[in-house]
């Protein structure tokens, strides 16, 4: 998730603040990314007037930014690599010190660098739960982000990720790229992500989960989506899904000595020992029996999974506790290097 939580122009120029959000809010209107989304809520609560790009000027490139015109405008909104491809030579901005969590997208107006838009990760509060649940299964867990080097392991350190597991900078072919190389080197890879960057490593991984709160491009390519939006649900489908093949493997070796032993009396194999002589309607009757038994061992896995989701729950408020206390932590050691006057909360 982001949210933006300061933006400051560029003071050669005559843009001010809210004309800076206002433009990059008009195009990233036009766009579902998570970074987009949280531009124009900003921008709503800033009161910016609503403003809508010209017909067919809207291009958007994934894990770059997007171009539009606006009244005339030529408005750029993304990278820094991308907003000078569409004419920025200059970065008349002195670059300030990057924040451990703060991500930075470049607006440009007219070939002009305009102003910096700065975003502040926020973590899920169940990622360094899961993260930790999944390490202890020895699941190797790797972080690729598009954001920037800092942005990227100051959050793979909050959530227990390993900062030689962590990718930073990855454009979407680069995601889906390193899903192919696990994959050659015979892993079998789950991608979990919830955005357009994501689709294309969605789409190449062995099982592909989406979160349900993420965008539609990403929850057609995937084999699961998460519909409650928590990242825990993973672990439900990771428990759920084994608990299943459990349940099958029960199942297939009951039917088969079932089938052992029934087949040879239907037979009449006790015929010559006791006189016994299995009739047609009780062999049919035996026959339901064992039918009777693996739907009833099927049916038995809901309460196998919720007696198992339970002792699951307890152990993560536990570890919630913790790591919420660490979190803060965290949180409490990040000292923002400006004056009050720099910053604009929306």
């Amino acid at each position: 998730m982001n949210h933006v939580f300061w933006y400051r122009q560029n003071p050669i120029h005559i843009w001010s603040e809210i004309e800076v959000l206002r433009l990059a809010a008009g195009v990233e209107s036009n766009t579902i990314h998570p970074v987009g989304k949280a531009i124009v809520e900003a921008a709503r609560g800033a009161d910016c007037e609503n403003v809508e790009v010209t017909d067919g000027t809207f291009r958007e490139e994934p894990g770059s930014g997007a171009v539009a015109t606006i009244e005339q405008k030529r408005v750029t909104v993304g990278t820094l690599d991308w907003v000078r491809r569409h004419g920025v030579d200059e970065n008349p901005i002195q670059e300030v010190e990057e924040l451990k969590n703060q991500s930075v997208v470049y607006v440009g107006v007219d070939g002009v660098l305009a102003g910096l838009i700065y975003f502040e990760d926020k973590i899920r509060e169940d990622a360094g739960h899961v993260i930790e649940a999944l390490l202890k299964q020895d699941i190797s867990v790797y972080m690729l982000s598009g954001d920037k080097k800092h942005a990227a392991e100051y959050v793979a350190s909050v959530v227990g990720i390993p900062k030689e597991k962590v990718l930073s900078g990855v454009k979407p072919d680069e995601k889906k790229k390193f899903i192919s190389q696990l994959k050659k080197d015979h892993n079998i890879v789950a991608m979990v992500g919830d955005g357009i960057n994501d689709a294309a490593a969605l789409a190449s991984s062995d099982i592909g989960v989406a979160m349900g709160g993420g965008v539609g491009a990403a929850s057609e390519v995937s084999s699961i989506v998460l519909m409650g939006d928590r990242l825990s649900q993973l672990l439900d489908a990771l428990e759920l899904s084994r608990q299943t093949m459990k349940t099958v493997k029960q199942n297939l070796w009951w039917a088969f000595a079932y089938n052992i032993v029934g087949i040879p009396i239907a037979a009449g194999l006790l015929l010559p020992v006791t006189g016994t002589m299995l009739t047609p309607s009780i062999a049919g009757a035996l026959m339901g029996l064992s039918s009777i038994g693996v739907m009833t061992n099927s049916l038995l896995l809901r309460l196998k999974f919720a007696s198992k989701q339970q002792h699951t729950y307890k152990d993560s408020l536990k570890t919630k506790t913790n790591s919420d206390s660490d979190l803060m932590d965290r949180k409490g050691k990040l000292k923002h290097p400006y004056t009050a006057a720099e910053w604009r909360n929306t």
